[in-house]
């Protein structure tokens, strides 16, 4: 097999940078299944704030461990709870987008929870749920209850959470961290909320990474993860199966529906905070989601940081962009 000098685009910076004909062969020898994804620069930022934070845990004594090891919690697709060893009735909840993973769209958040003590007091959910095919109205709703459990619990919502025995219900502040489609499914979830007058709902606050709120190109996402031959084979299907293609759609039906919503919410009662992001972040190579210099209804004005559409949500390390933009908010 011939190989040929190849450009690639680097997930954390953007910028293009060259995979030889030789690290081809390497990695055909080896059979790896998938092209490298950073830059050798970002791979080398990478890998030293990975052993800086390898260091810190390792310093750290069992007693003064932050979170239990990952649980395996009873909602949606592939959900874990990191439970904190000196809780508050605090809870951090991680949400991915459209065809995001519970913990592969927010990739090193899960290690660096354990290493940064601003998260100490926080049980900590990445939640996973259909990203692909379920209508946004669907995900919305499942969502809301997993928020009714964690605010609003019944005795069936310990067993569904696996909730230690020694942590005490319900939560007094729940913070949504929502990347992309997301942050669309969480808004829902609270106007529902809203709507059938939760007590609960006051209690949430939400922090909107690359928010899909003005729309997102949907199909073009997924043609750089799919040959283009098998997507122009697929796509009729894709598009009659996948219920957020047209929901996502800039100006669709949907998404001025939900800002009507909530802006006539808001105008008819300014104190439902709620409604509105603590912050909100983009980064300044998303090609993703659209409407970016946009505000959404009151939502504060964006914070744009390095990266694109996934890397927004990836910090390499404690001093990551992306992270420090989280703190930020936590701050608030």
């Amino acid at each position: 097999m011939e190989f040929i000098d190849r450009l690639l685009t680097c997930v954390e910076c953007g910028g293009e940078f060259v995979f030889t004909a030789g690290e081809q062969l390497f990695f055909f020898d080896k059979q790896y299944k998938y092209d490298p994804k950073r830059c050798k620069s970002c791979k080398s930022r990478a890998n030293l704030g990975r052993r800086s934070d390898m260091e810190r845990a390792a310093a750290a004594t069992s007693s003064d461990q932050s979170h239990s090891a990952p649980v395996r919690i009873e909602f949606g697709k592939q959900s874990w709870a990191y439970y904190a060893v000196r809780a508050r009735r605090r809870a951090l909840v991680f949400l991915h987008g459209f065809r995001g993973e519970s913990i592969g769209t927010w990739s090193q958040f899960e290690r660096l929870i354990f290493t940064n003590p601003a998260f100490r007091e926080f049980d900590c959910f990445f939640v996973g749920y259909d990203g692909i095919y379920a209508s946004l109205v669907s995900s919305s709703k499942r969502f809301y209850q997993f928020l009714d459990d964690l605010l609003g619990p019944t005795p069936s919502s310990r067993s569904r959470l696996c909730v230690p025995d020694d942590r005490e219900l319900p939560y007094s502040e729940v913070i949504v961290v929502a990347h992309s489609m997301g942050s669309v499914v969480v808004r829902m979830s609270l106007l529902e909320a809203d709507e059938d007058s939760q007590p609960w709902a006051s209690n949430v606050s939400i922090v909107l990474y690359a928010p899909a709120h003005f729309g997102a190109r949907v199909l073009p996402y997924i043609s750089t993860v799919l040959d283009n031959t098998f997507l122009r084979a697929v796509v009729p299907l894709v598009k009659y199966k996948c219920h957020p293609i047209d929901e996502l759609k800039p100006g669709s039906p949907f998404l001025t529906s939900l800002a009507v919503k909530v802006n006539a919410t808001l105008n008819a009662d300014p104190s439902k905070a709620f409604l509105i992001a603590r912050r909100v972040i983009h980064a300044h190579n998303d090609n993703v989601v659209e409407g970016r210099h946009l505000r959404f209804c009151n939502d504060p004005k964006a914070e744009w940081i390095d990266g694109n559409h996934e890397s927004i949500s990836k910090p390499q390390c404690n001093d990551s962009e992306s992270m420090q933009q989280l703190l930020a908010a936590l701050r608030k």
